[in-house]
């Protein structure tokens, strides 16, 4: 009796690994755009983009780096604002991405597994 699998073989986990990492990370960037708040978790308090949970943080006294322009600020990223990155938040939100892309390909997936099931079942 053959037993189906979601990942038949180990080449192909280490693909949809990487590719689920790299979608998690573009909508990562994504969520980056515009939403800005003062997040107590991974930025301390100060203003920071990202959801769940702000990655990119403002680290400078005053202003806005994240989404200044030289139209519209005179304030330069400096040696202030680094590490830009917080990795508590760049952690929850890779996870939490990674989460919602294996709970959209499990659900996907599973109708189509119990399809080829009763197929498989029908025709022995």
């Amino acid at each position: 009796m053959e037993t189906y699998s979601f990942f038949p073989r180990a080449y192909s986990r280490r693909i949809f690994l990487v590719a689920s990492t790299a979608l998690a990370i573009g909508l990562m960037s994504l969520s980056a755009r515009g939403n800005q708040r003062n997040d107590a978790f991974s930025c301390y308090g100060l203003l920071g983009n990202g959801y769940p949970s702000a990655f990119l943080c403002d680290y400078s006294d005053g202003g806005n780096p994240i989404i200044a322009s030289p139209e519209n600020s005179v304030e330069q990223i400096d040696e202030t604002d680094f590490p830009y990155f917080s990795l508590q938040g760049v952690f929850v939100d890779i996870v939490f991405y990674e989460l919602l892309i294996l709970l959209v390909w499990f659900a996907v997936t599973y109708p189509l597994h119990l399809v080829q099931r009763k197929s498989r079942e029908n025709e022995e």
